[in-house]
């Protein structure tokens, strides 16, 4: 722990993408994207559901579930896809690119049906009129009615389908973007819980009471910038230590050097707050200062919290150093009272603190039936309860309990201003910082939708797709077959040992082998391979061998190490139930050996009339992990783990068997090969851990997979060290000895690490 308070609290890194390696599209500018044909369904179905919602003259409600199901899965389903091609044939860049066109899809298309329903509205009282109906007033008070509350219809459409996204995020792809998106530092899930990209108007009293602060001005020109301008400068003064950085540029560039496009016409709206847009060209970038970070302004200004460090920091550092960080401490209390005594001066801070207790009565003691504008200024004392009762103004008379409510309210904000003020200045300034960071968020969005088109005209996507310049992100089942080209494969070999001589005692028995073995062995095997993707290779008495498949353009599906281990897994239960019933018909037990390999190549096949051979090097090699020597039977036997690999000692190589220079104990136990071990760290995000087992130190990797119905499922790899056989003996491998990995079947060894990492 430093003793430099401020250290901790350096600029978060920028965002930044370089499309130059992008290809152009059709206009030789925008990079050309083809969304999922489901995703596209999907959306244009839920924006039709809630756009009824929220103008149908007689109050529809329907179900909005229904609609934003479909949409959320196709939409997860796209995105899986689109993530796991870093595998394959994107970079990390490219996908956090082309993670935005969703995005600008769903904004422009809300903007479009609303729209288009305006135009049919006008088209009908068009009709009407010339029909001499009575019902045209009706449908124009419609049309004033939508063109009144357009901007807020738009931006609630757009919330509700964003807050779904991010839920989407939030449980389904935020463990799989840090797993796989690990060079971008772009917050996806953060970024979809920008209120202003959603917003046409970033003055509307309603929205920034139920997001911000009302931050007042004219209709047309808010008090923000002269607010931020005026914390900035404060911030400078009062905490050189902090690199406090101006919001709006001021920038001398000519209409040349501004960004080209401004297709949906935001950063126009947007430069009132953040200045003119300078054209980045290839290289889209947002810089952001500590004045931008809701985070560490509330860790910077918790008081409580940074003295409780100061015993630790004596302890460290000594009694000098606890001086030294006390006084920045108070240093940063100076500074936030500077901070309320500013906002005194400039007769906002009243209006800040009513602007979160209006937000509080206005829709659940209001109904929002007030102007919330007017609101905000009766409860800061800017303007007398007649205004508020004002029907001009948005107003209507209020009841005596209303008027009771309203004057409690005034003396709890009064309270807040008086007694407990730090509180409400630390929060004013986290709804600063999140403004700042949210027009940030939303130039940087829409610098990088300038520079993408979502097609969806037919001869606009052939076009781009004969020149090789359409990016497609399609869902999982919209893949075509003809690209469905193996590039790895995984081999799993389970020696089964023990069924012949349990056929010849169950043949003495007058009882049937083929039934026994069909009922608890391969009838539940079979049942399970599907799930985990595996494909039969051979399968006999003693031997079962299964492939897993990896395909070009499926890399969402590139589990096939994890999934072989996970039905590993599964057989050695089924051998260990079926071994429960042997015992009752003091039959011999079944064991297996499991050997697990990984190949970077595609597997080769003959062909026996119709019937495939697979042909694979990596059957060989798993046949060799799956089987466990005499020798070591004799000297060892099964506890928590259950497989051992050996080198033979230098002067004893020519013992192996076949040439082999190990020697394996595998019985009931699931070895997998180096190579795919590293395999599976790209599969999986492994946490290690070290834990002792009977007196011994065990390295560990946890982590959790889905099979192939997305059931997810838990994983431990032991890693140990290769050992010596040397005269009949075992010697103990070194620290640095060669490693060899183990599939953990011990149910309580996965359930203490489970539960370990979750404290």
């Amino acid at each position: 722990m430093s003793e430099n308070l401020f250290e901790k609290f350096a600029a978060p890194p920028a965002w930044r993408i370089d499309i130059s390696s992008m290809r152009k599209g059709i206009d030789n500018y925008h990079v050309d994207v083809k969304l999922s044909k489901r995703f596209l369904s999907d959306m244009k179905v839920l924006i039709t559901e809630l756009l009824r919602r929220e103008t149908d003259p007689k109050g529809y409600r329907g179900d909005a579930g229904k609609a934003f199901s479909p949409m959320c899965k196709s939409y997860q389903d796209m995105m899986t896809v689109l993530i796991h091609r870093v595998k394959t044939d994107l970079t990390q860049e490219e996908v956090a690119f082309l993670q935005f066109a969703p995005l600008r899809y769903i904004l422009e298309a809300v903007t479009t049906a609303l729209n288009q329903l305006i135009n049919e509205t006008k088209k009908e009282a068009t009709d009407l009129r010339n029909q001499g109906s009575m019902h045209v007033l009706k449908v124009q008070h419609r049309l004033s009615w939508l063109s009144k509350h357009y901007n807020g219809i738009i931006y609630r459409v757009k919330k509700q389908i964003f807050d779904y996204l991010h839920r989407t995020e939030f449980r389904q792809l935020r463990l799989l973007r840090e797993q796989y998106l690990t060079e971008s530092v772009i917050d996806f899930q953060e970024f979809l819980s920008n209120s202003i990209l959603l917003n046409r108007d970033l003055n509307s009293a309603r929205f920034l009471i139920e997001h911000y602060i009302n931050w007042g001005g004219e209709l047309d020109a808010s008090e923000f910038p002269n607010i931020n301008n005026e914390v900035e400068i404060l911030m400078q003064k009062m905490l050189p230590e902090l690199d406090t950085r101006n919001l709006q540029q001021e920038l001398e560039i000519g209409e040349d050097q501004l960004e080209v496009y401004d297709d949906l016409r935001v950063l126009r709206a947007i430069k009132y707050f953040l200045g003119p847009a300078e054209n980045q060209r290839e290289q889209v970038f947002e810089e952001f200062c500590w004045l931008d970070s809701p985070t560490m302004l509330k860790e910077l200004f918790d008081f409580e919290s940074l003295l409780d460090e100061l015993p630790d920091i004596k302890q460290t550092h000594g009694s000098k150093a606890a001086r030294a960080y006390r006084k920045q401490v108070r240093k940063l209390e100076k500074n936030l009272k500077r901070f309320g005594a500013l906002l005194k001066k400039k007769k906002y801070l009243t209006r800040f603190v009513a602007s979160y207790e209006t937000r509080k009565i206005w829709s659940e003691k209001f109904n929002q039936e007030l102007d919330p504008r007017v609101l905000n200024q009766y409860l800061a004392g800017e303007c007398a309860i007649k205004r508020l009762q004002d029907q001009s103004h948005g107003g209507r008379e209020l009841s005596n309990d209303e008027l009771s409510l309203l004057k409690e309210s005034g003396k709890q904000i009064n309270l807040l201003v008086r007694k407990n003020l730090d509180d409400q200045l630390q929060r004013i300034l986290i709804d600063i910082a999140r403004f700042r960071l949210h027009l940030k968020y939303t130039r940087f969005a829409h610098r990088i939708f300038n520079r993408m088109n979502v097609l969806t005209v037919k001869e606009d996507i052939e076009l781009s797709r004969q020149a090789r310049t359409l990016y497609q992100l399609p869902c999982a089942d919209e893949i075509e077959d003809d690209e469905a080209k193996i590039v790895h494969h995984t081999v799993m070999k389970a020696d089964v040992r023990g069924s012949t001589v349990v056929t010849e005692m169950l043949e003495k028995h007058n009882l049937n082998p083929a039934s026994y073995f069909s009922l608890h062995f391969f009838n539940p095997i079979n049942e399970i391979i599907p799930v985990y993707g595996g494909n039969k290779v051979f399968i006999e008495g003693d031997a079962i061998i299964l492939s897993f498949l990896e395909h070009e353009h499926s890399p969402q599906q590139w589990f096939s190490v994890a999934r072989a281990c996970g039905l590993a897994r599964s057989m050695l239960r089924i051998i260990h139930e079926g071994n429960k019933h042997a015992r009752q018909s003091e039959l011999p037990l079944l064991e297996l050996g499991i050997g697990i390999c990984f190949s970077e190549e595609a597997p080769r096949y003959l062909f026996d009339g119709e019937q495939p051979i697979m042909i694979s090097s990596a059957i060989g090699l798993a046949d060799r992990l799956s089987s466990c020597s005499w020798k070591l039977r004799e000297k060892m036997q099964s506890g928590i783990f259950n497989v051992e690999v050996l080198n033979y000692a230098d002067d004893e190589r020519d013992k192996g068997e076949k040439g082999q220079q190990k020697i394996r104990y595998n019985v009931n136990g699931i070895l997998l090969e180096n190579t795919a071990f590293d395999k599976l760290q790209k599969e999986v995000k492994l946490r290690k851990i070290t834990a002792g087992f009977d007196g011994k130190k065990e390295t560990l990797y946890y982590g959790v997979y889905t099979d192939l119905v997305g059931s997810r499922h838990d994983i431990v790899i032991r890693e140990g060290r290769v050992g010596i056989w040397q005269n009949d003996s075992i010697i103990s491998a070194g620290a640095n000895a060669e490693p060899y990995y183990e599939v953990v079947t011990n149910g309580k060894v996965v359930s203490m690490l489970r539960e370990k990492l979750k404290t």
